[in-house]
């Protein structure tokens, strides 16, 4: 008995190439598809971490506002405390007896026969210092008639800027100046961890 001969599909060139065809569309939408994935998610993240660094750029200007209203409060204060010594023992605000050793020097300077600008320019330096220090997380350093403060604002739980300024000598045209803002990394293997982001001067008005 002869056998039948065994089936043989046709497939042809164009069958071949047309699976090779969609094999490759099929690859490459798959590809986009996670491409575009990866990229909406890298800009979500890229628009958070904006919106975190204005948001804390926008703190940090309110907390340089707070700063400046007290270096003002500290400067008409002094002129209060040189123009009648008594002023700092009638006052109910404790705030610059707090530091016992530089505040009885200024008790001492005002009661003193010294020149008034000089009464005005130490005891406007330590009020300032005093009165800066009672802001939220602000940490002061200096003596005599200048000073520095410095505070941190929060950008994410990674970053944060630091804010350095000097406090200036009474009678300056500004109350603060060399004013720096750097964003900084909380990694401490970073080397540096730092980004200088802008400083300069801030005028602030009397």
């Amino acid at each position: 008995m002869k056998q039948k001969d065994s089936f043989h599909p046709n497939i042809g060139a164009s069958s071949i190439l047309m699976i090779f065809v969609v094999l490759c569309l099929t690859t490459f939408g798959v590809l986009s598809l996670v491409t575009a994935n990866a990229d909406k998610k890298i800009s979500t993240k890229n628009a958070e971490t904006v919106q975190s660094y204005y948001k804390a750029g926008g703190q940090v200007e309110s907390r340089l506002q707070e700063l400046d209203a007290s270096l003002a409060t500290a400067r008409t204060d002094a002129q209060n405390a040189v123009k009648d010594p008594m002023f700092l023992t009638l006052m109910s605000d404790s705030v610059y007896s707090e530091n016992g050793q530089e505040y009885k020097k200024v008790e001492s300077l005002l009661k003193g026969g010294e020149p008034q600008s000089k009464k005005l320019a130490e005891v406007y330096g330590y009020f300032a210092r005093c009165r800066a220090a009672r802001n939220t997380d602000v940490s002061v350093s200096g003596s005599g008639e200048t000073g520095s403060a410095s505070f941190q604002v929060k950008i994410d739980d990674n970053r944060y800027i630091q804010v350095t300024l000097s406090i200036l000598p009474y009678g300056s045209a500004q109350r603060y100046g060399n004013l720096k803002e750097q964003m900084m990394v909380r990694d401490e293997s970073q080397d540096d961890g730092s980004l200088q982001l802008w400083q300069g001067d801030s005028s602030a008005a009397d």
